[in-house]
C-alpha cells in the first residue's frame, strides 16, 4: 500500500466585478471516449471535436480552449458555423432518438434544437452561414433551416428524392446535390427552382464531398475513390483503395485525406487530384490507436481518435502532434462510505478522504487526501464496501476470483471464482451475490466462506435479493423466458416469470420495508421508446407505478435506493432525487453523472469524462468535482471556483481570459 497524502497548493476566489469576464479554467484532456467528428472553422483558426461522451471541445493548434457538456447522448455529424462561434451536431442514441441541436460554445448555450425522424445522410451550413441544411433517406429528403432561427424554409421543398450529399456555393445563390440514384441536381436558391436537368454520374457512391469551387467530387464505392466532374458527370479517375471509413477534402487545394482500416493496421492517407487524376502523395500510421474521424485544412490534418485523444498530422514535414494531457484516470466504480469515497481503477482501488466530508455537515473540500491501494489485478474492477474494516472487489474485465479487503492492513483474500468479467456484487450481510457478464449467478455464504447457489442464463442484466429463499433477475426477454422479470427460488431452484411492461430491464433495487421493487428499462408507449423507472407492488409485484421517464433509450442512466428515496440521472446532466411531491434536481453540474453511490450525508457520481462530484445529501448543493489524474496527482474544483492541486495537479489546466491565455499567476495562482 502507498499513501499518497496530497497537500493543497492554493485557493483561489474570483474577486472580479460583474462587468469583467471570469477567467476560465480548462483541464487540457480529450474527450472519454470516441472522437466521432471534427470540424474546422479557418477564419478562427480553431478545430472542434465532438465525442461520444457528449461534449464539445474547442481546440486551437492542440490547446484546449473550450470544454463543453452538451448532452448525455453521444454526438455525431459536427459542423461548424463559417464565422461565428457556433456548431451544429447530432446527439443520438443511435436507436430512434436523433436530435439536431445548434450550439454557442463562448455563451455555452444551446441556441435551439430539433428532433428528426432518423440519422441524417448530409449535414451543413452555407458558406455565408445563412443557411443550414440537412438530409434524410425520404423522398423530401432535404430540410433548409435559416441557420439563426431553425426555422424551415420552403426551398427545394419540391421533393428531391434522396439526397445523400450536397453543398450551397460561395455566393450562396446555387445549391449541388448529389442523389444515390447517379444525379446530381442544381438548385437556384434565388428563385427556388432547378437550374437544368438532372446530370448522369456514378450511383451509390459514399462519403461524397467537394471542393471548394464545385466542380470536383469525390466519392467511395467498391474499395475504390472515385473523381468526378459535378458539370458533366463524368468520372474523371479511380484509385483502388480498400478500407476507407472517413473522407475529408482540403477547403482550398485539390487535395483529399483519407483514413483507411483494411485490417489490423491504421492510416491516413493523403492524395492529390490536382491534374484532375486522383494519386497518392503521402501515407502516416498515427501511433498506438485507430482514428476514427479527421478535418483536412490549411494547418494540416486533424485525427481523432478511438480511445478519445486528438492529433494533428502536418504531411509536408511528415510530424504528428498529440494534444492535450493524458486523460483523468479511468474510473470504473464508486463508493461513498463512511464519510469517504474510494473509485476503481485500472490495477487500483484510490480512498479519498477529507475533513470536510466527514460529519453531519458536509462541505466543500479544502484538500484530499487520497490512498491508493494496488488490487490483486491490474484491470478495472468494482468495490463493495460490508463495513469500516471490509469491502468486497472484483475484477470487471476478466475472468477473475472475488476478493475479500481489508481496510486495516491491505491484504486481499480470494472468496469464489467468477468465470467471466464481474459486472457486480450485492449483500444482503452475510450473503454476497455476483452477476458475470455472461449470466452466472452466485451466492456465497461470506460467514462459513463456501458457494451457496449457482445459476445462469443468458440476457440477465441485474440482479436482487428479494428475501432469505428468492432472488429476482431483470433480463433481456427471450423465448424460454418471455418476461424481463424471473423471480427465483434459491433453495428449489424453481423460476416464475413475473408480469412487466418493459422491453427489457437493466437495473433493480429491492425496499425490504415496503415490500416494493423499482426496475430501470425500456417500454414502448405509442409506437416510441421510453426508458422508465418504475414502481412494482402487489405480492407477485404485478402492480406497476412510473416515476419518470425519458424519451428514447438512455442505456447510461443509473438509479439507486436509499431508505424511501431514489436518486437517479436518467435523461438528464443533474441528479434527481424524489420525494412526496415527486423528483427534484440537485445543483446542476458540467459533466454526466454515470454511477451514484449516497453514504449518509453526501452524493457522489462518477461522471462519464472520469471526473468525480460531490453533493451535499441535506441541500442538494454541489460541493465540488474531483479529477484524479496519471502519476497520482489530482484536482480539485471547489463550488466557489477555487482549486487545490497535488505538486504537479496545475500542469494538466489552462487559464483562459476569452480565448487569451493568462498567467496562472495573474489571478493569484
Amino acid at each position: 500500500m502507498r499513501r499518497l497524502i496530497g497537500f493543497i497548493l492554493l485557493l483561489v476566489p474570483f474577486f472580479i466585478a460583474a462587468n469583467t469576464p471570469q477567467p476560465r479554467i480548462v483541464i487540457q484532456t480529450g474527450h472519454s471516449g470516441e472522437v466521432r467528428s471534427i470540424s474546422r472553422q479557418e477564419t478562427a483558426g480553431i478545430t472542434v471535436s465532438a465525442g461520444r461522451d457528449g461534449s464539445l471541445r474547442v481546440w486551437r493548434n492542440g490547446v484546449l480552449l473550450y470544454n463543453r457538456q452538451v448532452s448525455h447522448l453521444p454526438l455525431s455529424d459536427l459542423i461548424i458555423h463559417p464565422e461565428m462561434p457556433v456548431a451544429a451536431f447530432i446527439s443520438t442514441d443511435s436507436i430512434n432518438t436523433y436530435r439536431l441541436s445548434v450550439y454557442n460554445w463562448i455563451e455555452d448555450r444551446e441556441l435551439y434544437s430539433i428532433r428528426i425522424k432518423d440519422a441524417p445522410l448530409s449535414l451543413g451550413f452555407s458558406p455565408k452561414g445563412s443557411y443550414l441544411f440537412y438530409s434524410r433517406a425520404d423522398r423530401n429528403s432535404l430540410t433548409i433551416l435559416d441557420a439563426r432561427t431553425g426555422s424551415p424554409l420552403d426551398i427545394a421543398a419540391e421533393g428531391l428524392g434522396i439526397v445523400s450529399a450536397a453543398f450551397i456555393s460561395n455566393t450562396e445563390s446555387t445549391m449541388v446535390c448529389y442523389l444515390p440514384s447517379g444525379n446530381i441536381i442544381y438548385w437556384d436558391i434565388e428563385i427556388n427552382s432547378r437550374k437544368a436537368a438532372p446530370i448522369g454520374t456514378m450511383s451509390n457512391l459514399e462519403m461524397v464531398g467537394f471542393n471548394n469551387t464545385g466542380r470536383y467530387g469525390v466519392g467511395y464505392r467498391n474499395s475504390s475513390l472515385h473523381l468526378f466532374d459535378l458539370v458533366t458527370g463524368r468520372t474523371l479517375s479511380t484509385l483502388p483503395m480498400d478500407g476507407v471509413s472517413k473522407i475529408s477534402v482540403h477547403p482550398g487545394m485539390s487535395r483529399v485525406a483519407v483514413i483507411r482500416n483494411p485490417g489490423r493496421y491504421q492510416e491516413i492517407v493523403e492524395i492529390d487530384f490536382s491534374d484532375r487524376t486522383l494519386r497518392e502523395v503521402f501515407r502516416f500510421s498515427p501511433p498506438s490507436n485507430r482514428p476514427v474521424s479527421l478535418s483536412y485544412h490549411q494547418g494540416g490534418i486533424d485525427v481523432g481518435m478511438e480511445n478519445g485523444n486528438l492529433g494533428r498530422i502536418i504531411p509536408h514535414l511528415n510530424r504528428y502532434t498529440l494534444w492535450g494531457k493524458s486523460g483523468p484516470v479511468r474510473i470504473s466504480d464508486i463508493d461513498a462510505w463512511n464519510g469517504s469515497l474510494s473509485v476503481s481503477s485500472p490495477g487500483s482501488l484510490i480512498l479519498i478522504d477529507s475533513p470536510q466530508l466527514r460529519g453531519a455537515f458536509v462541505s466543500a473540500p479544502d484538500s484530499i487526501e487520497t490512498t491508493v491501494v494496488s488490487l490483486p489485478f491490474d484491470q478495472s474492477g468494482g468495490f463493495l464496501p460490508l463495513d469500516v474494516r471490509r469491502g468486497v472487489v472484483w475484477n470487471a474485465q476478466s475472468p477473475d476470483k472475488a476478493y475479500l479487503f481489508s481496510v486495516s492492513d491491505g491484504s486481499f483474500e480470494a472468496l469464489f471464482s467468477v468465470s467471466s468479467a464481474c459486472k457486480e456484487i450485492y449483500t444482503d450481510g452475510d450473503r454476497l451475490l455476483s452477476l458475470d457478464q455472461n449470466g452466472s449467478i452466485l451466492q456465497y455464504d461470506l460467514q462459513n466462506r463456501e458457494v451457496l447457489y449457482q445459476y445462469a442464463a443468458s440476457g440477465i442484466r441485474d440482479v436482487t435479493f428479494i428475501d432469505k429463499e428468492s432472488i429476482i433477475v431483470g433480463r433481456s426477454p427471450s423465448a424460454r423466458f418471455p418476461s424481463p422479470l424471473t423471480r427465483i427460488n434459491l433453495r428449489t431452484g424453481e423460476t416464475v416469470s413475473l408480469e412487466a411492461d418493459d422491453l427489457l430491464v437493466y437495473s433493480l433495487h429491492y425496499d425490504p420495508l415496503t415490500n416494493h421493487l423499482y426496475t430501470l428499462g425500456l417500454q414502448e408507449r405509442r409506437g416510441h421508446i421510453m426508458t422508465v423507472i418504475q414502481q412494482l407492488q402487489g405480492a407477485g409485484f404485478q402492480h406497476s407505478l412510473p416515476l419518470l421517464s425519458y424519451p428514447g433509450e438512455d442505456h447510461n442512466a443509473t438509479f439507486i435506493l436509499d431508505g424511501l428515496r431514489l436518486f437517479t440521472s436518467l435523461g438528464r446532466s443533474e441528479i434527481q432525487v424524489s420525494g412526496w411531491d415527486g423528483f427534484s434536481a440537485f445543483s446542476s453540474i458540467s459533466h454526466v453523472p454515470h454511477k451514484i453511490s449516497v453514504d449518509r450525508n453526501l452524493v457522489a457520481s462518477v461522471n462519464s469524462d472520469y471526473s468525480i462530484s460531490i453533493w451535499s445529501k441535506k441541500t442538494g448543493q454541489w460541493l465540488s468535482d474531483i479529477y484524479l489524474f496519471p502519476g497520482n496527482e489530482w484536482l480539485l474544483a471547489r463550488n466557489d471556483g477555487s482549486l487545490a492541486a497535488s505538486s504537479r495537479g496545475l500542469e494538466f489546466v489552462k487559464v483562459f481570459n476569452g480565448e487569451q491565455e493568462i498567467s496562472p499567476r495573474s489571478i493569484g495562482f
